[in-house]
């Protein structure tokens, strides 16, 4: 019998690209590079049957390499794109909350936008819709002095945080506009904008001031506030991560090394974990705590459990409400916590526990048991594992929150005091 061939799949055309719209819904574009862009060949989209987008494809690029030989009747058309004439910071604010923007992909990395990330945007937009003439200004009268003009008033009237996020929320949708044909191409305002950042805090406490706020905590009757700031340290989680922690996030953890399980594990010999999905990267961390983390979750899940409920029983639940905490409550009660270990400080005259104290937000908690992990002598991809950065950005917080490299300066200075008693033991023998 002869030997039956399969037919070779055809190679996807040059700048052929499929796009995620809301849904999942796949759209197909032909998207030359920047350079042809600005000779006239425009992108255009290609529709949703693969096929017929693919011929359409074929063809464009057909008409492209005719038009590289020499051929005049290959000439692009250069599309006349009225919008940028007309559109104004409605037309804008619309467009990038629908689809095409907030509610689909990110048209520079072809994500989805976080939930966070939406909540943000939409939040500055109030202030840049009253900036923009309550939207009724032309997004071609949003110059890059108008723009400079905007980020020093920021910059002179709000604090360093909120005029960051507000010209980074305008830089995103002016970018979008550009990519979207609302402004002309390379008429982007934002795009050379220096944002002012503000000062990365550099706040960090020991494992003892998390015991001493969590304790403080219980004392005041709040249990949940006391697990929060112990898994705020030990988890190295973000604080909406942590609160919406349920017990679908709680399980028995399998992959564990034999001598990292016996460190861990209970009088039963297994092994818990946290596994979750980090609202802002998207990244899932397994997170395995120790035997006393893991009987304060277990008493949590106990003891807000819901009979009857079909909803999964969360960990973190607000004493006053009962429900999931709120962002504003939760900060509220974390902030009564540490000021109640601080007046306990206070009281005992304990200097490093007041300084360790003041000033500490629960967002430093994070970073704090990065460092602790770090100043143990965790190697920093393991520290990247369990906070859920790349191993570079855990570098650069640990570089933000402590001395560059504290064991490797000690351990110089120690060779190098081991290297002088020798040579000096040495010439006391010669002598």
């Amino acid at each position: 019998m002869p030997r039956k061939y399969k037919a070779k799949p055809r190679a996807k055309p040059r700048y052929f690209k499929p796009v995620e719209r809301a849904g999942g819904r796949i759209v197909y574009k032909w998207e030359p590079g920047p350079t042809l862009r600005d000779k006239g060949w425009q992108a255009r989209e290609l529709g949703e049957d693969y096929l017929q987008a693919v011929a359409k494809a074929e063809a464009l690029n057909d008409q492209l390499d005719a038009w590289r030989a020499g051929a005049t009747t290959a000439m692009p058309q250069k599309v006349e794109n009225r919008d940028y004439r007309y559109a104004s910071w409605d037309d804008l604010e619309r467009r990038f909350n629908g689809a095409e923007g907030l509610e689909g992909v990110s048209y520079r990395t072809g994500r989805p936008y976080s939930t966070k990330t939406r909540a943000e945007y939409r939040s500055r937009m109030k202030f840049l819709r009253a900036w923009a003439g309550g939207g009724a200004m032309k997004l071609r009268h949003i110059t890059p002095e108008t723009v400079i003009e905007l980020r020093n008033t920021l910059v002179a009237g709000t604090t360093p945080h909120t005029a960051a996020a507000i010209l980074r929320a305008l830089s995103a949708m002016m970018g979008w506009a550009e990519f979207h044909g609302l402004i002309e191409r390379g008429k982007d305002p934002a795009k050379k904008l220096n944002i002012p950042e503000p000062k990365a805090r550099r706040k960090r406490v020991q494992s003892e001031v998390v015991e001493a706020v969590a304790a403080a905590a219980m004392k005041e009757g709040w249990p949940s506030i006391a697990l929060a700031v112990q898994l705020g340290f030990y988890l190295v989680q973000r604080p909406g991560d942590l609160r919406s922690l349920d017990a679908f996030n709680w399980r028995r953890a399998v992959d564990i090394a034999p001598h990292d399980r016996a460190v861990l594990a209970g009088a039963d010999g297994e092994v818990w974990s946290v596994r979750l999905k980090q609202q802002k990267t998207g990244a899932w961390v397994d997170l395995a705590v120790t035997n006393a983390l893991r009987s304060q979750i277990d008493a949590a899940i106990a003891a807000n459990a819901m009979p009857g409920s079909n909803s999964p029983t969360p960990v973190l639940v607000d004493h006053t409400t009962g429900q999931l905490w709120h962002e504003r409550n939760f900060s509220k009660y974390i902030r009564l916590a540490i000021n109640a270990a601080l007046a306990a400080a206070k009281e005992a005259d304990n200097q490093f526990m007041i300084d360790q104290l003041t000033g500490l937000q629960f967002r430093d908690l994070r970073r704090s048991g990065m460092c602790w992990m770090r100043d143990l002598g965790v190697p920093v991809p393991l520290i990247a594992a369990r906070s859920g950065h790349s191993i570079q950005e855990t570098q650069k917080i640990l570089d933000t929150y402590m001395p560059a490299d504290s064991r490797g300066s000690a351990a110089a200075i120690a060779m190098a005091t081991t290297r002088a008693a020798e040579l000096a033991q040495q010439k006391d023998a010669k002598a």
